[in-house]
């Protein structure tokens, strides 16, 4: 018996796939690898959300401004730098200060 023999995808799992089959396989494996790719790309979307909302979060405490001030320094420095927003704001989280005419200026 073949280590592939009881998965259900397996050719070996009940012989030779037809043609028609192998093609269904096929686009089966190529639709699950883009759906991979996407939860892969939400997973990131999600963490560097949090990661802007904890920055946000920095600047209210080490400047006292509030939420939407907040944002707008972190959006100040993202044009400013040029970087992209979760990028500036993982200057913030490793203690990079903010230019001091950008915050809450």
């Amino acid at each position: 018996m073949s280590a592939h023999e009881d998965h259900p995808w397996s050719d070996e799992s009940r012989g030779a796939l037809t043609y028609r089959e192998r093609a269904e396989l096929d686009e089966l494996r190529a639709a699950l690898v883009r759906e991979q790719a996407r939860a892969d790309q939400l997973k990131a979307s999600i963490k560097a959300a949090r990661r802007i909302g904890m920055a946000i979060g920095v600047l209210m405490g080490r400047h006292a401004l509030g939420e939407d001030e907040a944002f707008v320094a972190l959006e100040a420095e993202r044009t400013r730098s040029g970087r992209k927003l979760h990028d500036a704001a993982e200057a913030v989280l490793i203690d990079r200060p903010l230019e001091p005419q950008r915050v809450g200026a």
